[in-house]
């Protein structure tokens, strides 16, 4: 990746959820991103809080859809639906995410988060608008 690249910069959000880019496909949209969330992620229960999760997953789809869009496009979340499967405990989370379908300017993709354990906590399908990115007279 090169400094232009938008998945080599880090914004503040991304970097609060501790998220790394470990894998990229370009020509699929695929990525593997990883995670670290804290303990003061934690809920009363001791696990991460959903909305965090949810955070992660928003990530990854954004990501996914990034990856097949050359600089300086950018995206937006339209609208994300999230499925809980399991809790998650603070600690390491590995998010992985690809793009279902492309359009000029609507992107469909999915993505999923398992924990230390390989196990599948939390799935989310979106859809992304490609918008100019910042500072390009949008």
């Amino acid at each position: 990746m090169t400094a232009d690249d938008p998945l080599a910069q880090t914004p503040p959000a991304a970097a609060l959820l501790g998220r790394t880019v470990l894998s990229v496909d370009r020509a699929r949209g695929v990525v593997e991103l990883g995670f670290s969330a804290p303990p003061e992620f934690r809920n009363r229960h001791g696990k991460v809080q959903g909305g965090l999760l949810a955070a992660m997953l928003d990530s990854t789809l954004g990501c996914a859809a990034i990856a097949m869009l050359a600089p300086p496009a950018a995206i937006v979340t339209l609208t994300m639906s999230v499925s809980f499967l399991a809790s998650a405990a603070p600690g390491e989370l590995r998010g992985s995410g690809r793009v279902r379908r492309r359009g000029r300017s609507v992107i469909f993709a999915e993505a999923e988060l398992r924990d230390v354990s390989d196990e599948v906590v939390a799935t989310a399908t979106g859809t992304l608008r490609v918008v100019r990115a910042q500072g390009e007279g949008a």
